[in-house]
């Protein structure tokens, strides 16, 4: 790809054969037509004038994709060089090698990390999106060559582009037939060459020394990337982001117990939000054929550890969304009793929606509602589930969904709607609970009820339309991958 950079060096002319209008238009069809065929080089129409060299660079540096040799040869902060304004979105894309070990992939992530954040440390800008994203051995191999190391990689920072297909990921669906026959350490080396063998950590030897980068006001992982960063390093990461606003997390579990609760303990250990985090999103996929075939009981999961490092110390968030991370009967107990005073939404999810009976859902729907009470602030509180039944014959697959909504419409109004798979019927108790939320003499509820037709419940994303903190749940992008 030609750089912006080298672009901006050629002779301009202001003078201007169209209308200015004409030529926006001109050239807004050639940026679309650049974003559906990656081929298609935008920056070479950037010389035609001064006006057309801002918008091609406004589009091409809005979000930007690097790799660890853009940081190691410094061609990030030469690139970026008087135009750091313009930058919105960061996506650092580390490739590994599982055929390399473990030790130099840790060398490469500190080494990418601190140079990255040396970059980081002297931009003025803010508000900007820095996502991680670890590529997966499958992935890598792709591009490395068994007789080679080293990876393929383009010449300089680029545009963030649309993902690729992910194919790769096709491991954890592999279909009934297959799974029930595949013995399970065939099935468990197949995921790990996807997740990764180890946790990405940083060098404990060498740990890096990084420098605040005041730009940043926002971290994301997406679930498109497999292997999950360990929570102390992801701790040190978080500690030099003093404006630091939002943070969306999306973890593959490994489906294996001992390993995942490991996890989970280091991130209790070493997660903690800082007061400027007003913005929480957790999302852990759990929810394929891989993981039920090793998760052979199916419980329902308190998980403690998650819940401390998550919500416990965290009164100061605005908005929480976590999903299949722990049970969210569990918060509302009197063994934590949290009182959110800032809190506007909550999304949480419960096996108790599509596990148990009319009796369990209201009890917990009563929990909810007294919890909710307790949160002044309170607009919007969902709490759903999606889960499906792998270990049915071929040709059933059945789902159950179950999404409950709250909703505060005015001073005097608010709503409560049920959607699910099933007929449920909601008791007046929970309807009356509810109805005190709003604390205010007066105040009206209104009910609505939905049956899902649970044919066309197949997967996660089909769940999309139906929840109103759809947003806060998953990245837009990973709704069209679940």
């Amino acid at each position: 790809m030609t750089s912006p950079m080298t672009v901006m060096m050629r002779p301009t002319t202001s003078r201007s054969i169209l209308p200015i209008g004409i030529q926006l238009k001109i050239l807004d069809h050639l940026i679309v037509e650049g974003k559906h065929d990656l081929s298609f080089n935008v920056s070479t129409f950037a010389p035609v004038s001064k006006c057309w060299q801002e918008v091609v660079e406004r589009e091409l540096f809005r979000s930007l994709t690097l790799n660890q040799l853009d940081l190691k040869k410094k061609k990030f902060a030469a690139y970026s060089k008087g135009r750091t304004h313009l930058v919105k979105h960061i996506l650092v894309e580390l490739l590994f090698c599982n055929r390399i070990g473990n030790s130099p992939n840790r060398r490469i992530f500190t080494k990418a990390m601190q140079r990255l954040f040396n970059v980081l440390s002297v931009w003025d800008g803010h508000g900007i999106t820095l996502e991680l994203g670890v590529t997966s051995p499958v992935e890598s191999a792709a591009v490395c060559p068994p007789s080679s190391h080293v990876h393929v990689m383009p010449l300089l920072p680029r545009k963030r582009s649309s993902d690729p297909p992910s194919s790769h990921m096709g491991v954890f669906e592999i279909p009934e037939e297959v799974l029930w026959g595949l013995p399970g350490l065939v099935w468990h080396v197949r995921a790990v060459s996807l997740l990764g063998q180890k946790l990405l950590e940083f060098r404990t030897s060498a740990p890096p020394l990084l420098p605040e980068a005041k730009c940043i006001s926002k971290l994301l992982i997406r679930r498109r990337y497999c292997p999950s960063i360990k929570p102390s390093s992801l701790a040190r990461i978080i500690k030099a982001l003093p404006s630091l606003k939002s943070v969306h997390i999306e973890r593959w579990c490994y489906g294996i117990p001992p390993i995942d609760t490991k996890y989970h303990i280091d991130f209790m250990c070493y997660f903690k939000l800082p007061r400027s985090v007003k913005d929480l999103s957790f999302y852990e996929e759990n929810n394929t054929r891989y993981h039920y075939g090793f998760e052979i009981v199916d419980v329902v999961e308190p998980n403690f550890n998650v819940i401390k490092a998550l919500v416990e110390k965290s009164d100061h968030l605005e908005n929480i969304a976590v999903s299949f991370a722990f049970e969210a009967a569990t918060l509302f107990t009197p063994q934590f009793a949290i009182e959110f005073k800032e809190l506007k939404t909550l999304a949480l999810t419960s096996q108790v929606l599509v596990s148990h009976t009319d009796d369990s859902i209201n009890d917990l729907l009563c929990l909810v509602a007294k919890a909710a009470k307790r949160m002044p602030k309170l607009d919007i509180l969902e709490l759903w589930y999606f889960k499906k039944f792998y270990r049915e014959s071929p040709r059933s697959r059945p789902s159950r969904v179950a999404i409950f909504t709250y909703q505060k419409l005015a001073r005097y109004n608010s709503c409560i709607s049920w959607k699910s798979t099933w007929s449920f019927k909601m008791s007046e108790e929970t309807q009356e609970q509810w109805k005190d939320v709003v604390d205010v003499e007066g105040a009206r509820l209104s009910k609505e009820h939905l049956v899902l037709d649970p044919d066309q419940m197949f997967s996660v994303g089909a769940v999309h339309d139906h929840l109103a903190l759809r947003d806060r749940i998953l990245h837009d992008i990973t709704w069209t991958q679940v």
